[in-house]
């Protein structure tokens, strides 16, 4: 499928940098009356244009973060959508900004493991502009969502190259426990980094600790011991940068300093019973006191 350039339109929602393609945004206007939300602060309230009523969504409040104080001085995105008419206040809208002139990386849907996500690609600058998704702003903000005919726009396509030694790399989901580790073959792993600065995701699911940069491309990294056990392991000494088998996708996998290399499985012995998560991992093996669990990174990132 063909991707189209469209001009972006940058604006501001607390202490996010966000952008829409300018296709999606019918009129920008400042100050405008609308009716308050007696309900609930999803959506705030609506507003009367001649096409009818129009939703006015707090894009603070979609983001997580609390209502915007002050909405008598906030600007309101009216968006082109005729089903689904919705109007986003954010703070200020700062400029248009044409795709060409930055390294945009997209976030994939099935990464995410979520059916809208918020965020559809984030550029590479610093603070991070994210790119916004349509659907997942209708998804975040309770509206129905379905396919629509919307602008692409043009990605730049993940770095294929991995390392093809035939060996597995372990460390343990837990610093805490020791002795259950989970294994990954190097031809998986694409790099190791050390103490890397872990930018937040607007809109991800809680077992995904955020993204980093990884050769242009924004990488989201998933905190294991949080999706497969609900603890978190609170603090990334380092990030494995691993390829999902099957596919260009790169995922970024929290784990401790605590790391060790095996030539291969030889020396272990299948476990006949795989743990309660079994859809999650491919085997599980033991060598003594060690239990290897070897994980499916399809399945853990749908």
């Amino acid at each position: 499928m063909s991707h189209e350039e469209h001009t972006l339109i940058q604006f501001q929602s607390r202490h996010y940098q966000l952008a829409l393609p300018l296709p999606w945004i019918n009129r920008i206007e400042a100050g405008i009356t609308f009716t308050p939300n007696s309900r609930g602060m999803t959506p705030l309230g609506w507003v009367e244009t001649d096409k009818g009523r129009n939703s006015v969504l707090d894009l603070s409040i979609c983001l997580g973060n609390p209502p915007h104080p002050n909405p008598g001085k906030a600007q309101f995105l009216f968006l082109n959508d005729s089903s689904r008419p919705m109007v986003l206040m954010v703070d200020r809208v700062i400029r248009a900004r044409r795709p060409h002139s930055m390294a945009i990386s997209p976030i994939a849907q099935e990464l995410l493991g979520l059916p809208s996500p918020l965020v559809r690609g984030i550029a590479l600058e610093n603070p991070p502009l994210y790119v916004l998704d349509f659907e997942g702003l209708a998804h975040q903000c309770g509206l129905p969502t379905y396919p629509v005919n919307r602008p692409r726009l043009k990605f730049i396509q993940p770095d294929s190259s991995v390392t093809s030694a035939p060996m597995l790399i372990s460390f343990p989901i837990h610093p805490k426990e020791p002795q259950q580790r989970l294994g990954l073959s190097l031809r998986q792993v694409a790099e190791i980094l050390h103490h890397p600065h872990i930018e937040p995701l607007p809109g991800g699911p809680s077992h995904i600790s955020g993204f980093i940069w990884w050769r242009n491309l924004a990488i989201p990294v998933i905190d294991l011991n949080l999706k497969l056990f609900g603890s978190s392991q609170n603090q990334a000494e380092r990030i494995i940068v691993a390829r999902i088998p099957m596919t260009e996708h790169y995922i970024g996998l929290v784990c401790c300093s605590d790391m060790h290399t095996e030539k291969d499985l030889s020396s272990f012995q299948p476990v006949p019973s795989l743990p309660s998560d079994g859809d999650y991992f491919l085997g599980t093996f033991q060598k003594g006191d060690i239990l290897l669990i070897i994980p499916n990174l399809k399945t853990l990132c749908a």
